[in-house]
């Protein structure tokens, strides 16, 4: 008797850590990611590579800047990434306002949870190449009454770097967070969770933003509850496996006597 309660509680231990690195590897957990400067914890974190829609550069070059911009998330943030001016001349190298310097009221983003806006205001500030700093982070709902819910001094940080192969040019680098409590949303699963870009008269549509054309999205596959949802089922084959095996037991008992 104690030898089979033994092998059921390592059955479910068994199958509880198993299906909790599963749920870990399909969730996009975000976990290891810090609001730091320190961007290498996006490296396997896929992107969404999407086009300007700006039609010129500062210098009035034409030109079609490329944004690569990642999502995800952890039982506690959203997380955002975006490695933003592929082409940034020097003159631009030690400011930062999200678009440029032409264009200081054009800080926007909007995130979309199942298909919800929320308006997102990233702070700004002067940056040197090499040296970056943290900014803040706004949401306000932006469905309904509007109502702001979010303020993260700390929320986010940016850095500037040189372009490989052009050392006179220069691009911004940053990532930012937004907590999912404060958000008070339940994010259904199986849902998108999507980035755009502000139009120039607040179109949250982001069908032509200021900042990049299109959306960036992930799915939300769920929160950590399969885990126990697959040991409770191991449990439940382990109990009737256990009273199969006690009623054989029984009944060849019974014949043998």
């Amino acid at each position: 008797m104690k030898k089979t309660m033994f092998t059921i509680l390592v059955l479910v231990i068994s199958l509880l850590f198993v299906s909790t690195h599963l749920v870990e590897r399909v969730s996009a957990d975000s976990s290891s990611i810090q609001i730091d400067g320190n961007f290498n914890d996006w490296d396997n974190v896929p992107g969404t590579q999407l086009n300007s829609s700006q039609p010129a550069d500062i210098n009035g070059t034409q030109t079609d800047f490329q944004r690569d911009i990642k999502l995800s998330y952890d039982e506690d943030y959203i997380y955002v990434y975006i490695d933003s001016w592929y082409d940034l001349n020097a003159d631009m190298s030690n400011h930062f306002s999200t678009l440029d310097k032409y264009a200081n009221f054009h800080q926007q983003y909007y995130i979309f949870i199942d298909g919800k806006p929320y308006q997102i205001q990233l702070g700004n500030g002067t940056v040197t190449n090499g040296e970056g700093h943290a900014f803040s982070v706004d949401v306000s709902q932006a469905f309904g009454d509007w109502q702001h819910l979010v303020h993260d001094t700390q929320g986010g940080y940016v850095d500037v770097e040189t372009v490989k192969g052009d050392e006179s040019k220069f691009k911004y680098v940053y990532e930012f967070r937004i907590s999912r409590k404060d958000l008070a949303v339940t994010i259904p699963e199986n849902s998108e969770i999507s980035l755009t870009s502000s139009g120039e008269y607040d179109d949250f549509e982001g069908k032509d933003g200021q900042y990049f054309k299109g959306k960036a999205s992930i799915t939300y596959v769920g929160a950590s509850s399969g885990p126990w949802i697959i040991a409770f089922l191991g449990l439940l084959i382990a109990f009737f496996g256990y009273r199969l095996r006690l009623k054989r037991q029984t009944k060849e008992k019974n014949t043998g006597a």
